[in-house]
């Protein structure tokens, strides 16, 4: 599963259109401090990952679940999983 957080619409359709072309099964965006747009329009991003999974000879879409509060989603991830944080600047708090 792929957990962006909310970028500008352009960016997060840009992340969802390539998370479909790279065979991503679900994607669940993030809403963080720094969130500029809460508000995602699911339908649009599943209609953007239909298209991109299409274009790629995809035979299943990525599910485009719900957006989750980051701290909600760190709660309630899965023990054994691992979850993967990129912080670009290097200067991030830890988050657990």
């Amino acid at each position: 599963m792929l957990n962006p957080y909310i970028f500008t619409s352009f960016r997060i359709e840009t992340i969802i259109e390539k998370a479909a072309e790279l065979g991503a099964r679900r994607v669940r965006l993030v809403i963080t401090e720094r969130t500029n747009a809460e508000r995602a329009r699911l339908d649009r991003l599943t209609a953007i990952a239909t298209e991109a999974a299409e274009q790629t000879g995809r035979m299943d879409v990525p599910e485009i679940v719900e957006p989750l509060k980051l701290a909600k989603l760190i709660e309630t991830w899965d023990a054994p999983r691992r979850l993967l944080f990129c912080d670009e600047a290097g200067e991030a708090k830890p988050v657990l």
